[in-house]
């Protein structure tokens, strides 16, 4: 598991108590991409805040979450 997976859920019970952490989500789902987009922000929070954060990395992870933005908008 990636530490941008594992940013995805932080331990605490009545966060983790959601559909798409304890119940299966479906690849491409809405439910998915909600957790694709927790599990990003986090990630590019922290990248910024580490200080490790370049042109190309902020664009990339701009572009996935308008994907999976345009996902959940979907659902």
């Amino acid at each position: 598991m990636s530490r941008r997976d594992q940013w995805g859920s932080d331990g605490y019970a009545s966060r983790l108590n959601r559909p798409g952490i304890m119940e299966k989500a479906v690849f491409g789902s809405g439910e998915f991409g909600k957790e694709e987009l927790v599990a990003e922000m986090r990630c590019a929070m922290l990248c910024a805040i580490a200080g490790t954060n370049n042109d190309l990395i902020v664009e990339n992870s701009a572009t996935y979450l308008t994907n999976w933005l345009k996902v959940v908008k979907e659902d």
